[in-house]
């Protein structure tokens, strides 16, 4: 780096579930006025980026994630996801061979107690797979418990109303397994809340520990219930199945869902007693085993751990974005609310808990509401004024900023509340882009994959809630680009814009970072920078 020159500065903005999709049926993102956005797609550099299925390191069209997007994002690499690597586990039968499932069955053995299974009924990937809870049955059969089944209703990231189908083909690998009841029902509203919403988790703990709650005959007759009154799969309140089966001391459980975020609250209901202003009874003596490791010191069993980050011979993680920054000796400032803040600090460095060396973070508290329809503007403007404010401060050589409003005001499937969403962030935009724009600031907009631009499936005209496989932009503003207007484009320009093909990944953009910082790009890192391609 030739440190007679001023010191450039990168800005890297991520507009959470931000799609490109042609066509304007249902789609959020080409429904909203968006004149910042518009005017930076024909006025500065703009590409499109694949963000789902092998791109990211999932399998062939599979739905990108905010977990698998942040981390391909900031390591700069295609990463093979959790997902994959349990999948491959149990396709390959070395699943069986895990020490943690030997060491909870042996511990549950001893003391003569029971084992329960707590995961996602869902096919999506994307939090949990039910492939994996039975597979995790199918272990315990052959261990000789009948374990008992907690299962969780999706709703957000496959259909609101596909619980039905999945436990019918469930139950039919359940019955070939011989063994294995289900004993509660829950919709992901509760049992998966990652929001400190912990009245929600509370109901799903007493229902899942304790066998408190409503109660029905079958799973089927439980989920047919909500339905009836209106609540689809994501809402389906704690229910009992058959007898109460309640957790005792001493007693096992294997939690199959992989990624960390939704599933720390429920999880610390089993492992803590003390959890602010919640009074729940602890159970004694549980062996919980995890899938992987949700947090560090939580005090779970991980069946499969996150690799030491030091150790660059067996790990593929080494040397992520924000490494290379601080080892430079920049500073650099990462910025999200609640709802995202995990993802520009744990999964946009790699699954590294603390900060780096000159690493600043701050987080803004997310909105106490139930769903983000009721309040699409989310935190966007505090995100915006607490950046501004630390920029001014402190110019660092690198940010990264998450407006998570298109991603989660679309989880709802609101398609007006979304398009409210997808507006407060382009106007954040352009107060951050008039703010910093300057002679050294490169500033560089995208997503980590997508969701708004479309609200109903296509085929059958349901509402989707789900992420999707579209591409997703890529806004490289040089500093020697000016705007003097910010106007809308006509209609069938800005589906032109969406309809472009991909030609690049998310794993390109840490490069392009790097180069923008002129800074040496890691052997590990195996994207490639764009700032090539990147033309107006």
């Amino acid at each position: 780096m030739d440190t007679s020159l001023t010191q450039p500065s990168a800005v890297l903005i991520i507009l959470d579930g931000w799609g490109l999709r042609p066509d304007s049926a249902d789609n959020a993102i080409l429904s909203a006025k968006t004149p910042t956005m518009d005017t930076l797609a024909s006025k500065a550099s703009y590409i499109s980026l694949q963000a789902s299925g092998e791109s990211v390191g999932l399998p062939w069209g599979e739905m990108g994630n905010s977990e698998v997007g942040h981390i391909t994002i900031g390591s700069g690499r295609v990463v093979l996801a959790d997902y994959t690597q349990i999948s491959q586990s149990i396709q390959t039968g070395t699943f069986k061979n895990n020490p943690v499932l030997r060491d909870i069955t042996d511990y549950v053995k001893k003391a003569s107690s029971s084992l329960h299974i707590i995961g996602l009924l869902s096919n999506a990937g994307v939090h949990g797979h039910m492939d994996h809870i039975l597979a995790t049955v199918s272990y315990a059969a052959s261990q000789g418990f009948d374990p008992c089944i907690h299962l969780i209703t999706d709703g957000r990231d496959s259909p609101p109303q596909s619980a039905l189908t999945f436990i019918k083909e469930f139950n039919e690998k359940l019955t070939k397994i011989g063994k294995g009841k289900i004993v509660t029902v829950c919709g992901r509203y509760f049992a998966m809340d990652r929001d400190k919403r912990w009245d929600r988790t509370l109901l799903a703990y007493q229902a899942i520990a304790h066998g408190i709650g409503k109660k029905a005959q079958t799973i089927e007759e439980a989920i047919q219930a909500n339905y009836d009154s209106g609540k689809f799969d994501e809402f389906i309140e704690p229910t009992i199945i058959g007898e109460p089966s309640p957790m005792k001391e001493n007693d096992g459980i294997i939690c199959t869902n992989f990624r960390s975020d939704r599933a720390l609250q429920i999880t610390k209901m089993f492992l803590s007693k003390d959890i602010e202003g919640v009074e729940h009874d602890c159970i004694p003596n549980i062996y919980f085993a995890s899938m992987t490791e949700y947090e560090h010191g939580l005090g779970t069993h991980p069946l499969f751990s996150v690799v030491n980050l030091n150790n660059p011979q067996s790990n593929p993680l080494t040397h992520p974005l924000g490494e290379v920054v601080s080892e430079a000796g920049l500073v650099q400032l990462h910025v999200a609310e609640t709802e995202k803040y995990a993802h520009v600090t744990y999964f946009f460095n790699a699954g590294r808990e603390e900060p780096f060396n000159k690493e600043v973070r701050i987080v803004v508290p997310s909105l106490k509401v139930a769903t983000y329809d009721s309040a699409p503007q989310m935190s966007a403007e505090k995100i915006t004024h607490k950046f501004i404010e630390a920029w001014k401060k402190d110019t660092p050589a690198f940010s990264v900023i998450n407006y998570a409003n298109a991603d989660m005001v679309g989880h709802t499937g609101d398609l007006p509340a979304t398009i409210q969403g997808v507006e407060t962030i382009d106007a954040e935009l352009k107060k951050i882009i008039d703010t910093i724009r300057g002679e050294s600031t490169h500033i560089l907009i995208t997503a980590d994959h997508g969701n708004a631009e479309q609200l109903k499936n296509p085929e059958n005209h349901m509402i989707d809630k789900e992420h999707s496989t579209y591409p997703v932009p890529f806004i490289y503003i040089r500093p020697e680009y000016t705007f003097t207007k910010w106007v809308s484009l006509p209609d069938d320009q800005r589906i032109a814009l969406a309809a472009l093909e991909p030609v690049g990944l998310l794993a390109d953009i840490a490069p392009t970072v790097i180069e923008i910082l002129g800074l040496q790009q890691p052997v590990e890192m195996t994207g490639q920078s764009l700032c090539g391609i990147m033309t107006t």
